[in-house]
């Protein structure tokens, strides 16, 4: 099969390169699951940028600086922030409403999230990436050069040797419902998230294990900053509902089993630290022996219902309630390191570009800014499309097909044991607080499960492997550090604090 551009992933990044990208050719959105459990449709805080005049792409800047722990790229912290605004009125013309001070036509309702010096994180109630989503998914899909492909699993990049001798790669290796097909592209755009779900207690959906980066590393391209995992301080105990920053940025405080603010005294601005120091500071009262903080929604300035409908509503249906104190704790929650891109997505590979959650921009450094996220899936995705669409090849010449792989590859093979163990080693191990011990002991496990074989008679097998390989990255990348930094703290060294 032959289209003129792949996009591997249907989440805000995904969409906004397919979108741009069939302005000129034929694509395929190809998306290993459905529209409601991908990571964009979770998000819940909303999406960070200037739209105040009491706000600046310059403070945006120092706070994404800031929280990036000092290693952040500063010139794709500059594109982000610069060209967001513009990203936002894209969206606006795919028909997201973003709630407003008072109706149709007055300034933005913006709210305040953590290490933000000013309020810039527009939003659609409490669900803004479902409505985000929803709009985008709607036209793109409506597109006629587009075509999207749901249960679509890509288990392997097809590439070769190239110009200069340089990688390219040429098309995918993918089952779709079970069935294996050969697809070649000009380009291919790698969209597919990050690896959050690496890790047993998460707030990212099922499936989200790094697959992506495992399909890029496999290719020969050059994988960064593994170790720097970013974990949100307040999953609602018990579950995956994730209660946002927002909450926090509208009054509301974190306590401990004793009732003491766990934030005083640790950072100045208390709950809204960055949030590398406030999930820290609450892993330490958990590691004391506390199975979980409260989050005293007491003190919000908002009415609950109002503000927070979804939040209001799942409290509700689960036996929670909302108006007093929720039992949350840390999780994992976003992946700064991935696939090495430029500023245009271009990975090591030619004609493989990488965007949202699985590159590594370096726009989040250590530590991600809150909100950061959404905009930098719409700020280099439509940068990757718009580099394509002026500097991609004109056709793609292809080397014979690929038949290692068999014909139909069954969903499942009873590796529901495995996947579970190796999300609890990399939660032991790799997680707020890491040792060089344990590190070195997961290392070991995870070589050892490598050695049992090349899992490949199903999906799930196949997954089993990326996962490993990416565990592999994190770990590592994890032991070369030298010192504490953001979202990375080993026992080893000096607290940042």
């Amino acid at each position: 099969m032959d289209v003129d551009y792949i996009v591997v992933g249907a989440g805000i990044a995904g969409l906004t390169s397919a979108y741009e990208l069939a302005q000129q050719g034929s694509v395929w959105v190809l998306s290993k699951s459905s529209p409601a459990n991908i990571t964009t449709t979770w998000a819940k805080g909303g999406i960070a940028s200037v739209m105040s005049p009491v706000d600046s792409v310059a403070l945006h800047r120092e706070d994404t600086l800031i929280a990036g722990g000092g290693r952040c790229d500063p010139d794709k912290v500059d594109i982000l922030v610069r060209e967001g605004p513009a990203r936002i009125q894209d969206l606006v013309a795919m028909g997201v409403d973003f709630d407003r001070e008072s109706g149709q036509g007055s300034a933005y309702h913006l709210g305040r999230e953590a290490a933000h010096q000013r309020r810039r994180i527009l939003h659609v109630g409490d669900q803004t990436g479902h409505n985000v989503h929803k709009a985008m998914y709607r036209a793109v899909s409506q597109h006629n050069r587009v075509t999207m492909v749901d249960q679509a699993t890509v288990v392997e990049l097809l590439c070769e040797s190239g110009p200069n001798n340089k990688t390219r790669c040429y098309g995918c290796v993918v089952y779709i419902a079970g069935c294996r097909q050969h697809v070649y592209a000009k380009s291919i755009v790698l969209a597919t998230g990050g690896a959050a779900h690496m890790y047993a207690q998460t707030s990212a959906p099922e499936g989200c294990y790094g697959d992506g980066i495992g399909l890029a590393h496999r290719a020969g391209a050059k994988i960064r900053d593994m170790a720097f995992v970013q974990f949100h301080p307040t999953l609602l105990y018990g579950t995956n509902f994730l209660v946002s920053e927002v909450v926090r940025g509208e009054g509301a405080r974190l306590r401990d089993l004793s009732g003491d603010f766990i934030m005083d005294g640790v950072h100045p601005d208390r709950d809204l630290a960055p949030r590398d120091i406030v999930s820290r500071a609450v892993a330490k009262t958990l590691r004391a022996g506390s199975s979980h903080s409260w989050l005293d929604m007491t003190l919000c300035s908002v009415p609950i219902a109002r503000r927070f409908p979804a939040l209001h509503a799942y409290c509700i249906a689960n036996g929670f309630n909302p108006c007093s104190q929720l039992p949350v704790v840390p999780a994992a929650h976003y992946t700064m390191g991935g696939v090495q891109v430029n500023e245009n997505g271009e990975t090591t590979i030619s004609q493989l570009y990488a965007v949202g959650e699985v590159a590594n921009t370096g726009v989040h450094g250590a530590n991600r800014l809150a909100s950061n996220s959404l905009l930098e899936g719409l700020v280099f995705g439509y940068r990757a499309a718009r580099h394509i669409r002026t500097n991609g090849i004109e056709s793609n010449a292809v080397s014979s097909q690929d038949t290692k792989w068999p014909e139909r590859l069954p969903e499942a093979s009873g590796l529901d044991f495995k996947i579970k163990a190796i999300r609890k080693l990399i939660n032991e191990s790799v997680g707020i607080i890491r040792t060089r011990s344990e590190l070195i002991q997961a290392r070991d496990t995870v070589q050892q499960w490598q050695s049992q074989g090349n899992f490949k008679d199903s999906i799930q097998a196949w997954s089993v492997n990326m996962m490993l390989t990416v565990g592999m990255h994190m770990i590592d990348d994890s032991l070369a550090q030298t010192n504490n930094c953001g979202s990375f703290y080993s026992t080893e060294f000096k607290s940042p604090e």
